[in-house]
Formats: C-alpha cells, sequence, structure tokens
C-alpha cells in the first residue's frame, strides 16, 4: 500500500462511480443496489472526529449523493479534497517505547445481535485475521462483553462524548442505508462501532451482508487504515461480496503502520540482581549484577549500584559487552553503620544513547538485622478469642524486625503482620468457626531465621480458672490460698463463715505484707 493510500482520500476519490470500480474484485449485485462506504467530518466538543459509513446504494441512485446524505445523517460533512491527506488514527501505545501495553482493547455488546450469536464469533475472527500478519505488531483484544453503549456513536443513548472504551455494538442507526459506521477520534485514540439491526445480516458466508466481512473492514479503519481502491484490498471502498481475508495490500498498510521491531542498534539492560534476603549488620555481602548488550554494537557503559534507603552509592563499574552477550558484575557491599530496616539496592546501566532505555535498571530488597538481637514474646493482647471470630491482636516483645511472621497454631488464619516496632506487632486473625477450645501457641519469626514463642499465649474460648492461676504464679501463695478459700466458702451455701469477716482477713494480710 502506498504512504498516501494508508490515510485519507479525497471523498471524490473514494467515492468511485460504478463505472469506473475496479475489475480485480467485482461488485457484489444486491436486489436492491449494492453497498459502498464513505468517510466524513463531525464536530465533538469543538474537535473533528472521523466518522466512515457503510451505506446501501439503490439501484440507479447517484453513489455521490447517496453519501452524501448518509453522512448528514451522521451529522458529518464530507472531507475536503486536501483535508486529512496527512494525518490518521494510529494508536500511539505502538510506539511509547513499552511492549507490555502493545494492544487495542475491543468491547462488545451482544444486545440486540440479530444473528442469534454470531457478531461476537465474525468480530474475534476479524480480530485474529488482523492479529496474525506476521510483519505487524499490531495487536487486538478483546476486552469482554460490556452492556455499554459506543459512546461516540451518534445513536447511542446519552450525550455523545469520548468515554476512552473501544465498543462495538447493534443498534437502529439513522437514514435508510445506513448498514454500519465507525467513529474515531485521531488525538484521543478512541474507536467506536455499530452495526444497523434493520438489515438481514448473514454468518454463514454465503450470503449478502456478511458480518465478518464487515467487521474485517470496519476493524481496518480502527487500525488507521483509510480506502483503497487501486489494488485488491479488503479496505476497498465498494462491498465486494464475502472476503474473509487480507490481501497483500491490506498487509503492507498495517505493516507499514505498525511495523515489527526488530531490535536496536544501541541498547543494554539490567536483567538480574542476586543478593541475599538477609544479612547481619556488620557484615560484607556480595550483590551480583547481570546486564546485557540487547544492542547489534559491541558497547562500553557504566554500571552502579545504590542504596536507595539512604541514596548512597554502593559502587560504579565499567564493562565492555559484546552484541547479544551478557556478563555478572560482583559488588561488595559492607553493612557496618546500616540502619536494621530494609534496603532497596538498585542496579542501574548507563549508555550515552541508549535507543531502549525502559530496562536499564532493576532493584532487590536486603534487611539488615542486628546480629545481637534476640527476638522475644512477652504478652499478646487480647489473649483469648471465640470460634468464627475475627480479631486484630497486638502481640508485644523485642527485637522484631520488618518483614517478621506470626503464627498462632492450628485453625486460626493469620491475614496480615504490620509491623509497628521492634516491640510491637499488629496482627489480624481469623479463627476458624470449627476450632476447638484450648491454648495455642503464639510464635514470631524474623526474617534471619530467629524467632521466639510464647507458649499457651493464646486461648479458644474463655480460659478456665486453672489456666488463670498458672499465669498467676508471681503472686504471694498465701494470697492465693485466702483467695480460694474465700470463693470456696462463697460457694457452699452450708458454711458459716461471714463474707465481711473474710474480707477483713484478706484486707489486713495485704495491709501487713504487700
Amino acid at each position: 500500500m502506498k504512504p498516501h493510500r494508508l490515510l485519507f482520500e479525497s471523498l471524490e476519490r473514494r467515492l468511485l462511480l460504478d463505472s469506473v470500480g475496479f475489475d480485480a474484485m467485482p461488485l457484489e449485485s444486491f436486489s436492491d443496489g449494492h453497498l459502498a462506504s464513505t468517510i466524513g467530518v463531525a464536530q465533538l466538543d469543538g474537535r473533528d472526529l472521523m466518522v466512515e459509513i457503510l451505506f446501501l446504494v439503490p439501484q440507479g441512485a447517484n453513489v455521490s449523493e447517496v453519501a452524501a446524505e448518509a453522512l448528514r445523517n451522521q451529522g458529518a460533512r464530507p472531507l475536503e479534497s486536501a483535508q486529512f491527506t496527512t494525518t490518521g488514527l494510529v494508536w500511539d501505545q505502538f510506539s511509547d517505547g513499552f511492549g507490555d501495553n502493545d494492544f487495542v482493547v475491543q468491547n462488545y455488546n451482544p444486545k440486540n445481535d440479530p444473528t442469534g450469536g454470531g457478531g461476537l464469533t465474525a468480530l474475534l475472527k476479524s480480530q485474529s485475521t488482523w492479529n496474525n500478519v506476521g510483519t505487524s505488531d499490531f495487536t487486538f483484544q478483546y476486552g469482554g462483553e460490556t452492556n455499554r453503549w459506543p459512546s461516540l456513536v451518534r445513536e447511542s443513548p446519552g450525550r455523545q462524548r469520548l468515554d476512552g472504551n473501544n465498543d462495538v455494538a447493534w443498534m437502529k442507526l439513522n437514514g435508510p442505508g445506513t448498514l454500519g459506521v465507525t467513529w474515531y477520534d485521531t488525538l484521543a485514540d478512541e474507536a467506536d462501532m455499530a452495526l444497523n439491526t434493520q438489515f438481514a445480516w448473514a454468518v454463514d458466508g454465503n450470503n449478502d451482508f456478511d458480518v465478518e466481512t464487515v467487521l474485517l473492514h470496519e476493524n481496518g479503519h480502527v487500525i488507521g487504515l483509510g480506502h483503497e481502491n487501486d489494488v485488491p484490498s479488503v479496505m476497498a471502498t465498494y462491498y465486494g461480496g464475502v472476503q474473509r481475508t487480507l490481501f497483500q495490500d491490506d498487509i503492507d498498510g498495517i505493516s507499514a503502520l505498525y511495523p515489527v521491531v526488530v531490535g536496536f542498534d544501541h541498547d543494554v539492560a539490567v536483567t538480574d540482581v542476586s543478593a541475599p534476603s538477609s544479612v547481619a549488620h556488620g557484615e560484607t555481602v556480595t550483590v551480583d549484577v547481570t546486564v546485557e548488550n540487547q544492542g547489534s554494537n559491541t558497547e562500553t557503559f557504566s554500571v552502579t549500584l545504590t542504596d536507595d534507603h539512604d541514596a548512597v552509592q554502593i559502587g560504579s563499574q565499567s564493562v565492555t559487552v559484546g552484541a547479544g552477550a551478557s556478563t555478572t558484575i560482583p559488588f561488595a557491599w559492607d553493612t557496618t553503620g546500616e540502619d536494621f530496616v530494609s534496603h532497596t539496592l538498585v542496579a542501574e546501566a548507563i549508555l550515552a544513547i541508549d535507543e531502549d532505555p525502559a530496562d536499564n535498571s532493576r532493584s532487590t530488597d536486603v534487611i539488615v538485622t542486628d546480629p545481637s538481637a534476640a527476638v522475644s514474646i512477652s504478652s499478646v493482647s487480647p489473649d483469648e478469642g471465640d470460634p468464627g471470630q475475627r480479631l486484630a491482636v497486638t502481640v508485644w516483645g523485642d527485637k522484631f524486625a520488618v518483614g517478621a511472621t506470626v503464627d498462632f497454631g492450628s485453625r486460626i488464619a493469620v491475614q496480615n503482620v504490620t509491623f509497628v516496632s521492634s516491640t510491637q506487632l499488629t496482627v489480624n486473625i481469623k479463627i476458624h468457626r470449627r476450632a476447638t477450645q484450648g491454648v495455642r501457641d503464639v510464635t514470631v519469626a524474623n526474617p534471619d531465621g530467629s524467632s521466639a514463642t510464647l507458649t499457651d499465649g493464646f486461648y479458644i474460648g474463655t480460659r478456665p480458672a486453672a489456666v488463670v492461676d498458672s499465669q498467676a504464679e508471681g503472686l504471694d501463695a498465701m494470697y492465693l490460698d485466702i483467695a480460694r478459700f474465700y470463693y470456696a466458702q462463697e460457694q457452699d451455701s452450708t458454711s458459716n463463715a461471714r463474707p465481711k469477716d473474710k474480707v477483713k482477713e484478706v484486707v489486713d494480710y495485704l495491709l501487713e505484707y504487700l
């Protein structure tokens, strides 16, 4: 396809009369005429939008007059001869240097589909046909079914607007001969499409108004291709019958707009940063940085390693790497004087002229721990809960580290752990509704492998008196005996002991000994 054919030709060039229709793809005859298409311009919020219309030309009618009427029904005007000869819809994500977004998402509203569900299959096949061009990087991605109406299409409910979605739908369109419309904005990169439910569409590949053929043509406009009438093409102005495969001209067109990027002359990348997940404070550890020359020339460049926690450069080395080769560079990191926290180490490859700098850096996290620290748990609060309950539990202790994990034992799920300080963790737990009553050990494990366990630290249910007594071992034994005796007397209805006397006994004891 010639470069100017990729874009938009003048209206006179596109609306050919029957007498000059190209012979390589004869026009399909219909009982009431034939199909043609045109492109016009419409205003929306002060900006020009393009609208492509597929319309039916009645027998004996003037094609130009029918095209102008179809445009008027869509609120559009014909293109002037010199208008839009050097601009068109080209999706920016294919040239932004990032390969993870090289696709156009297209959604489908199945409501009113007159084919009984065949419309979606036809859409997916048309997408696949364009996607399978091996010399182009363009890709359609199906975004799934939607209940939205294509917002740019004039007949959609609500205000005509750009909504950032590329939607395809069936609806009743204005104009007695309009079969389908595709609206698109060349600045915001959005394209919406609608097919007219008032026609007898087919999906069997043998009858007129073939859905897949029409969608293949319309998606060519979504890609950014204009009309072509000099050589065989699915982008021909006139509908030439069922055509579900691309011609060489169509392949050339999409390949020119979105060529396959085969590589760069100058391109280096950091592919890996390897270091231990934790290191004891004061140790010197090796951090290995792997770089690759992904260009076609031998390159000499710098590789740096920086501690992002305090923005201190650990080291910088110069390397020479041949085209397509890689090498691993060791850096020595002395952790003396570093904070006891997680450190993000960032490796960067610096090349004066790099045509693809998006992959020039990579990082890894390393926790610096205190080798003299012995993690311990003093208590948890609350220290009991019921089956089926969700709790936020505070764990108190010492020498907790960032990234510490907590275990509450059988049938208690730890949903997340929040490091508050070296002496406090907040743990969200969920007790299984069928968890058995009883004690559970609570264990805290630091990333360096050190751990501590609080035996019987948590109880499912309500702790019985025996458990309460075991936690009160530090109380004076005599006081415990008095308390137990008083409790027993209160429970014995035959006892002659007077409560007031027992209270006085306890108070006197406390005053004398505590």
